[in-house]
């Protein structure tokens, strides 16, 4: 660089004024580097709070499908529970009746009634072990989804290399001493 310095210019510029202008040039460069990767550095920031953003929704909506599916499971196993609970109940109604008009009376009836309370409560125990086990199989799935979203999120939250002054300052301070060493030494040829 400083050759072609020394060509450009006129002879009427001494080495010193030589030296001025390369150290100039070289902390324009260095600050021009500096800024442009605090800005990279900015830039990289807002790209991840973005996409983080993008995984935390897409979390959210995985976790409000799978409550959403989890209450209409719920409702269906409520009106399950409730026509169970009516057809056991005409059925009662109807056989206590038959054997009524069929002659039986006393502890046969209580124990036709016994056996359709049991049956009808049998049932509901099936519907509500089933409701339990969707409820537990939810709770796994909006577990996997909130670590599923965080293990993402923590992927893409990389750490920003972020320019160092004092690295650009030295580095910059470095590069002018080297200067000022090849114009002294420039200078001593001449």
């Amino acid at each position: 660089m400083f050759d072609y310095l020394m060509l450009g210019c006129p002879t009427a510029v001494t080495l010193g004024q030589m030296l001025l202008i390369s150290a100039a040039t070289s902390a324009a460069g260095a600050a021009m580097q500096y800024s442009g990767a605090k800005r990279q550095a900015k830039d990289q920031r807002a790209y991840q709070a973005n996409l983080a953003n993008l995984q935390k929704e897409a979390g959210q909506r995985k976790a409000s499908a799978i409550m959403a599916r989890t209450i209409q499971e719920r409702e269906a196993a409520a009106r399950k529970r409730f026509l169970v609970t009516q057809e056991g109940t005409k059925a009662k109604s109807e056989a206590v009746l038959s054997a009524s008009e069929a002659g039986v009376s006393g502890l046969s009836i209580d124990h036709l009634v016994s056996e359709f309370d049991a049956q009808q409560a049998s049932y509901l125990h099936g519907i509500n072990q089933e409701e339990r086990m969707r409820e537990r199989e939810m709770n796994r799935q909006l577990k996997d989804v909130a670590l599923g979203t965080t293990q993402q999120m923590a992927s893409t939250m990389a750490p920003v290399n972020d320019p160092n002054a004092f690295a650009a300052a030295l580095e910059w301070g470095a590069g002018t001493v080297g200067t000022a060493v090849k114009y002294g030494n420039y200078e001593k040829e001449i």
